[in-house]
């Protein structure tokens, strides 16, 4: 996580250097780019959720605890 917030901390200067103040570096910096860092942060954490589902999956717990919870 904290690879991905100083990966998108570190572009953010060289948009504002790019472009010059107004509504366009706005909407990149403080829209694109900071809610795209949001989104990947929790991306490792939405990775690890899954896998573990799967694996679950491939061994027949989660069908079992769904029927066993619902009866």
């Amino acid at each position: 996580m904290a690879l991905v917030d100083a990966g998108v901390t570190c572009s953010v200067p060289r948009c504002t250097r790019g472009c010059r103040r107004g509504a366009l570096n706005s909407l990149l910096v403080d829209g694109v780019i900071a809610g795209a860092g949001s989104v990947l942060v929790f991306l490792p954490q939405i990775l690890i959720l899954f896998f573990f589902i799967l694996v679950l999956e491939d061994s027949g717990y989660l069908p079992r605890a769904a029927t066993s919870s619902t009866e």
